[in-house]
């Protein structure tokens, strides 16, 4: 009605644009029988075709904001015919200037050779097979930055705005050798306190070559052949890197420090010494410095604010100190996961009538609330006696590299490792005799009183 010519171009673009510049995806395929074919383009090694067989997740994938990621369990192609074993193919949106998540598998790798931990990291890792952004007529593709999207005007859309204007992602994918169950669809305490023995010794390596994981979750944990394999390696960082550490990781599963993110187990300021007050002599010095002996001491006189004396400003020797992410806190998110366990799944118990269960599935839903729901400081629960042991050593290990913050690096979390893996066999053999099978919380038995957050948690991690 008002802009004849704008509406014309408008119809004329859609009407003779090509199917990629209407956001359809060329390097993939639909076929007769629901499955897909989709194309992975290795940089400088031409491309492969991959067949998928069955939709492993696609949480979250449809949000406008995120990283729109899909799994699929799916099998090479060659000449048209099914070749070798499935594997697990990742289709995600990462940020622009961050390392493939491939590139910082094969430098991980690399400095595990050189510590001889080769077998260990094999056993705990995925194997990358390729990776590669996502070319579309050779060019990449990828969003575009805020300031060039017109929908940004939108009050709806203002969340993007949070990006700088140079900021967007780049379609990328990545296929590991091995397909898993993730931690989180684990539905046996004892499977649980296995994996996290795994993870710990998985880490261990990681940490012994300088490296932090920096995102551990039940998410980015996989069961393959009963062996737990740690994944999403795309926030893992070296010692040189590790200032740039900031806000990572699953909210559920982080790290106190790292909320901040602030060290929180310095060591206390040292005070002066303090000696015994001899009032009586006190008293005979202030009457002697005053003409009249007869006023009351100085200390108790009223004083104008111009007598009053400015306090000496504070000065703290951590006040330049940069928060670095270092092992420990790698072992503290494993230290949530098992606590997650214990307190946000159904434990199956046989109680003596419907009473008794309702009240410990009530009693264990309101310490969850508290640990992962509700927004209080989660450092009191670090203090608490939940997995004892694995939390005494956590703190004591915190507070003794904390004595020398510019010392914390790689060596920060030695001996904890044992520690930790010790404590979680420990738990796993008594669930030997008798396993708890896990569940989500049964909504007929007692009305749940908090959200879900398993959804939350799958969409952020896979």
């Amino acid at each position: 009605m008002e802009d004849h010519h704008f509406l014309v171009h408008f119809f004329l673009s859609i009407m003779f644009a090509e199917s990629h510049q209407l956001g359809w995806d060329p390097t993939m395929k639909s076929l007769s029988d629901g499955r897909i074919e989709i194309v992975v383009q290795p940089e400088n090694d031409g491309e492969e075709l991959y067949r998928t067989i069955d939709l492993l997740s696609d949480i979250g994938s449809a949000d406008l904001i995120g990283r729109g990621t899909r799994v699929w369990k799916a099998v090479k192609m060659v000449n048209g015919e099914e070749f070798g074993e499935p594997v697990a193919l990742k289709d995600s949106w990462v940020d622009y200037n961050r390392k493939r998540e491939g590139a910082i598998n094969e430098r991980i790798r690399e400095s595990i050779l050189a510590t001889a931990q080769a077998e260990l990291f094999t056993r705990h890792f995925l194997t990358v097979e390729c990776y590669g952004d996502v070319l579309v007529l050779d060019e990449q593709d990828r969003t575009r930055p805020p300031q060039d999207h017109s929908l940004l005007n939108s009050p709806e859309l203002a969340v993007t705005s949070i990006h700088t204007s140079e900021y967007h992602q780049v379609h990328h994918r990545i296929v590991f050798k091995e397909v898993g169950l993730p931690l989180s669809k684990v539905t046996s305490l004892l499977e649980v306190f296995n994996a996290l023995g795994d993870v710990v010794d998985g880490l261990r390596c990681l940490h012994e070559c300088g490296w932090v994981h920096r995102d551990i979750s039940t998410g980015n944990v996989v069961i393959v052949d009963g062996v737990a394999k740690i994944s999403d390696l795309e926030y893992a960082t070296s010692d040189d890197e590790t200032t740039k550490a900031g806000q990572t990781g699953t909210i559920f599963f982080r790290p106190v420090e790292v909320d901040g993110p602030l060290y929180m187990f310095l060591p206390p300021p040292k005070l002066p010494p303090t000696y015994p007050i001899d009032r009586k002599a006190l008293v005979a010095r202030w009457a002697a410095s005053y003409d009249d002996p007869s006023l009351p001491p100085p200390a108790l006189r009223k004083r104008s604010p111009r007598q009053e004396e400015p306090n000496a400003p504070q000065v703290s020797k951590y006040k330049d100190l940069v928060f670095k992410y270092n092992p420990l806190h790698d072992l503290e998110s494993v230290w949530w996961m098992a606590v997650y366990f214990v307190f946000n799944r159904e434990v199956d118990i046989d109680d003596d009538g419907a009473d008794t269960e309702t009240r410990r599935v009530e009693s264990q839903r309101q310490f969850a609330r508290e640990l992962f729901y509700e927004a209080i400081p989660r450092l009191r629960v670090i203090t608490r006696e939940i997995l004892e042991d694995a939390r005494i050593e956590l703190v004591a290990g915190y507070r003794r590299a904390e004595e020398d913050i510019q010392a914390i690096g790689r060596n920060a979390a030695n001996g904890l490792h044992a520690e930790f893996k010790q404590q979680f066999l420990i738990i796993a053999n008594q669930l030997r005799m008798n396993d708890l099978p896990l569940r989500r919380f049964n909504e007929r038995t007692c009305p749940r009183v908090i959200p879900a957050v398993d959804a939350v948690i799958e969409a952020r991690d896979l």
